[in-house]
């Protein structure tokens, strides 16, 4: 009989396995691979352009890369299954429902904007959310909620709060350098050396100074500016403000 038992048992376990494998290639086809490929092809939400004007969420992209990096990095440490202790269970259920939050969000807002890319970040959400409950589940079995609580909380505020704090660095930065730029304050030749930074790592859209450019009433403030463009991205205001406008 128990002979018996272990045959019937054999091709359920293997077949066990064998959707516990095929799962964890769903998981990180659509939780890993796939978000990396959108990322590194986008052709003008967080980099490029569309009809020559700057990214349409280049002020989110500190925000998207971090919150998906992080995501990842807590859905990979998940997969492993080498972290699944009790606390560790709980940081990485905070980190995966964090990420699983803004993905939801840009699938949100990529729709709105008729795009079918949109598709893309929310069915990368429900692969965050669906790791997520399976890790609260297991924290739960192995310690009190009260004890876990903390943890938990601390996974979510690291992958939501830590981009969003060097975003709004980065965006205050930015503003304030180009503010200064524009106005030709004593500050100018630190808000250019900053602005070269950030616009070499796409943070920073520099239209603003081509716009006052454009609007400048004397030659020396166009000669200013200009000088200022080039030297913050090597190339020619004029040459930018073709693109815009032609």
């Amino acid at each position: 009989m128990e002979h018996g038992t272990t045959e019937l048992s054999t091709p359920l376990q293997t077949e066990s396995r064998a959707r516990i494998r095929a799962r964890i290639r769903l998981d990180v086809a659509l939780g890993i691979v796939v978000p990396l490929v959108c990322f590194l092809g986008d052709p003008f939400y967080f980099k490029g352009s569309f009809l020559g004007s700057e990214p349409f969420f280049l002020r989110y992209k500190l925000v998207a890369y971090g919150g998906a990096g992080l995501g990842m990095l807590s859905l990979g440490l998940w997969l492993t299954e080498r972290w699944r202790s009790g606390r560790w269970c709980a940081f990485l259920f905070g980190g995966m429902g964090a990420a699983g939050l803004l993905a939801a969000y840009a699938g949100i807002a990529f729709v709105a904007l008729g795009a079918w890319l949109g598709l893309v970040p929310l069915l990368t959400a429900c692969i965050y959310f669906r790791n997520a409950v399976a890790a609260i589940r297991l924290a739960l079995r192995q310690a009190a909620p009260i004890a876990i609580t903390p943890y938990a909380l601390a996974g979510l505020l690291l992958v939501l709060c830590t981009p969003a704090l060097a975003q709004w660095r980065t965006n205050t930065m930015v503003r304030d350098s180009i503010q200064s730029i524009i106005e030709g304050d004593s500050d100018t030749p630190v808000a250019i050396r900053r602005l070269a930074w950030a616009w070499s790592w796409g943070l920073a859209g520099l239209d603003p100074i081509v716009v006052a450019y454009g609007v400048a009433s004397d030659d020396a403030s166009r000669d200013r500016l200009a000088r200022s463009y080039r030297a913050m991205t090597g190339q020619e205001i004029k040459e930018r403000i073709h693109e815009l406008y032609w």
